[in-house]
């Protein structure tokens, strides 16, 4: 599959084990790209992890405690050799059979930068920072799709909905580029929306955000979103 997930963490290697369950159960055939913040017990989980699903899944792991996750993106990014990447946060799922749909949108619709499916977020009853537990809600969660024909009216239309676009899956190029100037932030500006504003105007200003009519995309809300 000619795609890389990327998945930026910190200490959460619980929810590693979850995404690398699901990518083995589901037979993904990408590579799956991780940029480890983690401190070092949290990282020699993660390791050994990567280690029982690593005959299944093709992994490579990077341990760079010192970056925000966009700037673990921006490296991640730099380390893509697919046509395609995704990023995913690691408490999050996109569905395989999803993933091979937006490939398929993305080769015949040159005028696309990135592609998404429906989105859906969920909590567990207790809401805390957990993997696995009882369900208590499951809601539509908004995605960006963006139609104009030029780079200014993407961008307008961008902002003026401002809803997700950086768990699209985006063209490598495209991605990289973004993430280069996301890069150029600040710690501070890079850390909670503005590098993901960003990263989402320029993947804009390259082409338009589509939607394919699939399931794609699980976020899970609890008491510890942001590191």
């Amino acid at each position: 599959m000619n795609i890389s997930i990327m998945i930026p963490t910190k200490n959460r290697p619980n929810f590693i084990l979850r995404q690398l369950r699901y990518y083995s159960k589901s037979n993904f055939k990408g590579i799956i790209l991780i940029g480890d913040s983690s401190d070092p017990k949290f990282s020699k989980e993660n390791k050994n992890n990567i280690i029982k699903y690593g005959k299944e899944l093709t992994i490579r792991h990077f341990h760079k405690p010192e970056l925000t996750a966009d700037k673990t993106l921006a490296f991640l990014s730099s380390e893509v050799q697919t046509d395609y990447s995704v990023n995913v946060a690691d408490d999050d799922i996109i569905l395989v059979e999803s993933i091979l749909a937006g490939i398929n949108f993305l080769d015949s619709h040159i005028e696309y930068s990135a592609v998404h499916g429906k989105a859906f977020l969920m909590t567990l009853e207790n809401a805390k920072c957990e993997p696995f537990g009882k369900l208590a809600s499951f809601l539509r969660y908004p995605m960006s799709i963006v139609s104009e024909d030029t780079a200014l009216g993407r961008i307008k239309e961008f902002f003026a909905q401002l809803t997700n676009v950086n768990m699209a899956i985006v063209r490598s190029k495209i991605n990289m580029n973004a993430f280069n100037e996301v890069e150029k932030l600040s710690d501070y500006y890079s850390t909670y929306i503005f590098g993901e504003l960003v990263h989402g105007a320029i993947v804009c200003s390259r082409g338009k955000i589509g939607q394919i009519d699939n399931c794609y995309l699980i976020r899970q809300a609890h008491d510890d979103n942001f590191y």
